[in-house]
């Protein structure tokens, strides 16, 4: 009978069910000590042991052991170096901590602790992980916010290495003389934390400090290491914010009259009704300049007529249209005026090609023109609305039709005046000094939504320093400056113009510039004019937050 069925069935009557063999496992029990360490630092000439045990394990009801020149020898958790009682750790299990002084040699084959029950007797426990290790925590002081504190920036090869131990760190600050620290004085321990609060007058000693730095030891024998250090950059930032100006054109404007109406009386009614509310839909979204009605010439007398006549061989001045053009922009500048062409037919039907032609000539002409800009707007039938490459178009409807009206008042609204940004490349735009600090240095952190092209210390020179530059000087008795190039809005209808503001940070240095600094984000740097490892100008202090 094989192992497996006299297994089976023992348990079967034991338990009284019917006989069965499948798989059995066992599970440690919860004294069964779990992931072993031993660590020997060279640094504190001290060996570690670190061990688990299952989270259902009863504290009072278990003790361990230690391999001790060839047999297990009791301890007390207490009587150590660094004594902490059980806690639980990962996994919910509970941790335990034991040190030896010197190097504390473990055979290979033999378990550097085990549990012994009171019940149930000695568990032997599992081969260690072992590590031998020259440092087990260092130090790396630096200051906090305007160096009104320090962070000891303490590394540990535990947490590190994720091999649990407890334990408390004490700190003083002692000199930095003839190029040493000097020693600690033993009645000025204090317990580390995650800060150091200092007086800010420490400042003063052009040879910075010393932090010492030790493992708080049961007996006070702790190594002790020591590390200088000198005051980080102060620096100040605050946000500043520049708008744009934005530059109304007046409205300037003409009317291409191509109406067919044989009625003379009711041709000057159109007309004037045409005339006056284009002026009064037009003047209201500011100044109005009228360049006037323009209607075809007759071929034979050389004279206007009336608007109200589609004659085969009559022209539109076109010329004299462009001169007009150019004489009002010359008037105007060098403010930028972009000339309105109200093109208006009443005829469901296509002027003649010829027509076609001299309104093609007319808006193109800035093509031909340096400087002169035009917009067309078309008021007519769909086959007139469809001819050209008209700006905006408005379809023709009788005079009494409320929308007609309507119409061209939105067409106003939405397009008039035309708008510019008043902003060119070498546009400088200020920098103020945050209120209350002296700046030595400066540079611009964050710039949204563009970001900077340059920045210069003279204003009306060259901008002297570009992105790529670590930092600025501040200059004296004058304010720095920058420069950015936004998308540009020339001439563009007023709903198509979006007023923008750019935020910069600001970032200025009064003192120690040359020294390290952390940032927002806890990332430390080397030196905050000089910093390495990041974008020149924008790794300050001042960090900008991840989304």
């Amino acid at each position: 009978m094989s192992n497996c069925t006299l297994l089976s069935g023992f348990v079967a009557a034991l338990l009284g069910y019917g006989s069965a063999c499948s798989y059995i496992q066992f599970e440690k029990g919860p004294y069964v000590i779990r992931d072993s360490f031993v660590v020997y630092s060279a640094q504190e000439d001290v060996t570690f042991f670190a061990w688990q045990l299952r989270g259902d394990a009863r504290n009072s009801a278990v003790s361990f052991e230690l391999w001790q020149d060839g047999e297990y020898v009791a301890i007390d958790l207490q009587e150590t170096a660094f004594a902490a009682a059980p806690y639980k750790c990962e996994s919910s299990r509970w941790c335990y901590q034991y040190q030896v002084p010197g190097r504390h040699e473990i055979p290979q084959t033999v378990a550097p602790i085990r549990s012994v029950h009171d019940h149930e007797g000695v568990y032997r426990g599992p081969a260690a992980l072992s590590f031998d290790t020259g440092e087990t925590f260092s130090i790396r002081p630096i200051g906090l916010e305007r160096n009104t504190a320090i962070d000891a920036t303490r590394t540990d090869w535990f947490a590190e290495n994720k091999v649990p131990m407890q334990r408390d760190f004490e700190w003083q600050i002692t000199d930095f003389t003839a190029g040493d620290c000097s020693a600690v004085a033993p009645e000025s321990w204090q317990t580390l934390g995650q800060r150091i609060e200092l007086d800010h007058t420490w400042t003063q000693d052009d040879d910075g400090k010393c932090l010492a730095v030790r493992p708080r030891h049961r007996d006070s024998h702790g190594t002790i290491i020591y590390r200088r250090f000198l005051p980080s950059a102060e620096t100040a930032w605050e946000s500043q914010s520049y708008a744009p100006g934005r530059e109304d054109s007046p409205n300037v404007y003409g009317i291409l009259l191509d109406l067919e109406i044989p009625n003379a009386e009711r041709c000057d009614q159109v007309k004037q009704w045409l005339s006056s509310n284009l002026d009064s839909e037009l003047g209201k979204r500011g100044e109005v300049d009228f360049l006037g009605v323009y209607t075809r010439v007759s071929a034979t007398t050389g004279q206007p007529l009336s608007g109200c006549e589609q004659a085969p061989f009559a022209d539109y001045p076109v010329v004299q249209m462009v001169r007009d053009s150019l004489a009002v922009q010359t008037r105007y500048a060098p403010q930028p005026v972009r000339i309105l062409w109200v093109y208006v037919n009443n005829i469901d039907a296509p002027p003649s090609d010829r027509i076609q032609t001299q309104i093609q000539q007319l808006l193109a002409a800035p093509d031909q023109e340096d400087g002169l800009n035009t917009y067309s707007w078309a008021i007519g039938s769909n086959s007139v609305l469809a001819l050209a490459p008209w700006d905006a178009t408005t379809g023709w409807r009788a005079l009494s039709d409320r929308t007609f009206l309507a119409d061209i008042r939105s067409f106003a609204q939405r397009t008039l005046p035309f708008v510019t940004m008043d902003h060119r490349a070498d546009t400088e735009v200020s920098i103020s000094a945050p209120e209350g600090r002296n700046p030595r240095f400066f540079k611009v952190c964050h710039a949204t939504p563009w970001p900077i092209d340059a920045v210069g210390i003279s204003p009306g020179s060259p901008p002297e320093y570009d992105r790529s530059s670590p930092h600025a000087p501040w200059p004296t008795g004058n304010l720095p400056f920058y420069t950015i190039s936004p998308p540009e809005q020339f001439l563009l209808p007023a709903a198509e113009y979006v007023p923008r503001r750019v935020e910069i940070v600001l970032e200025v240095c009064e003192r120690f510039c040359d020294n390290r600094f952390r940032d927002l984000q806890g990332n430390d740097h080397e030196s905050w004019k000089n910093p390495t490892g990041s974008s020149a100008m924008e790794a300050c202090q001042w960090q900008l937050q991840p989304q």
